[in-house]
């Protein structure tokens, strides 16, 4: 019989990191002649099999899909035979650490806030609602991961910001040539 910890604490045979509803000591795995079994260890957030909490020493079966933490755990790569890492040279080791490390995002857009409650005050209120509208978007895109969506909202911000610009210029113009054409 052979029992595998599973846990965020380096003490576990596999360390799973980067995911803070995995306890230091999760879970076993515990191998028993042709028999897995796997035993949460009375984890904050639970072990589950199949989407069902587990609250027992609990029987997999090969298609079970197990949860520990918010990622499914792989547990057929431990429970197989030693020929695993031969098939799989990239896992030399039974001892694995798993780090799931997200990318950095990319830079913040500039959401050009300020540019656009000028011009609606100074230039084209219309046009400038528009560009505060898309101006305040862009923060909440880039919060909730949508990296995209706050690209295009600063991009549609700065082109309401420019057309109310030079409406503003040409309302200027049409203004002072229609004042000094009346003064003569």
């Amino acid at each position: 019989m052979k029992i595998l910890k599973i846990g965020k604490s380096s003490i576990n045979d596999i360390v799973l990191l980067n995911d803070s509803t995995i306890s230091r000591s999760h879970a076993e795995l515990i191998i028993d002649n042709q028999s897995v079994f796997i035993v949460d260890l009375n984890s904050l957030n639970g072990t589950f099999v199949n989407g069902n909490k587990i609250a027992f020493k609990t029987k997999l079966n090969p298609l079970d899909v197990v949860k520990i933490g918010l990622e499914p755990f792989n547990w057929r790569r431990y429970a197989m035979d030693d020929d695993y890492d031969n098939k799989f040279p990239e896992n030399d080791s039974k001892k694995t650490v798993v780090s799931k490390e997200k990318p950095d995002p990319p830079k913040r857009p500039d959401n050009y806030l300020t540019s656009a409650i000028l011009v609606t005050i100074f230039c084209c209120q219309p046009f400038g609602i528009a560009a505060i509208v898309h101006s305040s978007q862009v923060n909440t895109f880039y919060e909730s991961g949508n990296y995209e969506g706050a690209q295009q909202a600063s991009e549609k911000a700065i082109k309401w910001i420019n057309r109310s610009v030079w409406i503003g210029v040409i309302v200027a113009v049409i203004y002072f040539f229609v004042i000094f054409s009346a003064a003569l």
